[in-house]
């Protein structure tokens, strides 16, 4: 507030507290220098209500709720002039300036002297006397409590304020207005629900209904040879026993049903070929034994 006006360096400074970690224990919620700083939620609001010749104003007090009709007697409601009010008061207090007395005066923690009982009714949890109507005689039934769990609330409130230096409190009218709720649209369009898939299985095998070709080849022997371990599966070797010794394709196919029946069916096709049907592989690569 001194920035750039020299003449207010001496009228108005700002120092830090000693200990400025320890402002919160006073209820606090903000400090600016050596000022505690406290948000009013219900602070005074004015609107204009006449200009005077001699440039005076006659403000217009406008309270934060309004009385409404309710099922029984009356109730509050938000007062939207309230909302809308320009002229503000603001107050810098001095401990000195008033003192609010309640009926308890008790610190709730001694680290918070200024948080003082009562400031919300004197509350107590009575059990006695109570009862749920009253007969047609205009008696009052009395509700059994033996065991001492029921009960209501009742509060008392009594509040009073004393002023003691009165000219050591500080008061601003400043205008205000609501905050303006500015519409910012999105920057780019709707995506609508993207699929999505949250299921922890692994992707199925493939269909039982892929059947893969293979043309046997024989070996300088005039057999049907596959070395052991050496057919792929997906690019990945496989345990298999040696296939040997077989002259034809039906006999071929026979030894495969015995050996490799876990990786499907097999069958002859053709004169030349083989399938497998049923493959648990999409790609089966057999090595012939062709020297």
């Amino acid at each position: 507030m001194v920035e750039g006006n020299p003449e207010l360096t001496d009228h108005w400074r700002f120092t830090d507290f000693v200990d400025a970690e320890k402002y919160h224990k006073y209820g606090w919620v903000g400090k600016l220098g050596n000022y505690g700083l406290r948000a009013d939620w219900t602070s005074l609001r004015f609107n204009l209500y006449a200009q005077n010749a001699d440039g005076s104003a006659v403000l217009q007090i406008v309270y934060p709720y309004t009385n409404v009709a309710a099922t029984e007697g009356i109730k509050e409601v938000v007062n939207s002039d309230y909302d809308n009010a320009y002229i503000q008061a603001d107050f810098i207090w001095h401990r000195k300036a008033m003192t609010s007395m309640v009926r308890d005066t008790t610190a709730i923690n001694p680290e918070m002297p200024f948080a003082m009982r009562d400031f919300a009714g004197k509350w107590q949890f009575v059990m006695d006397n109570l009862t749920c109507g009253t007969d047609v005689n205009g008696n009052p039934i009395a509700v059994d409590n033996a065991r001492r769990n029921k009960g209501k609330f009742i509060a008392d409130w009594s509040f009073a304020t004393q002023a003691e230096y009165p000219e050591l409190a500080e008061v601003f009218f400043h205008l205000r207005e609501p905050a303006c709720v500015v519409d910012v649209p999105n920057c780019a369009s709707n995506p609508g629900y993207p699929a999505q898939s949250y299921s922890s299985a692994n992707a199925p095998c493939p269909s039982s209904n892929t059947t893969l070709t293979f043309t046997p080849a024989l070996s300088g022997s005039g057999d049907y040879d596959i070395p052991q371990d050496s057919i792929l599966c997906n690019g990945l070797n496989i345990f298999n026993p040696r296939i040997s010794g077989v002259t034809t394709l039906a006999t071929l196919v026979a030894s495969l049903n015995t050996n490799l029946s876990a990786m499907g069916t097999w069958a002859v096709a053709t004169a030349t070929t083989i399938t497998l049907t049923g493959a648990v592989c999409t790609s089966v690569n057999i090595p012939w034994t062709i020297d």
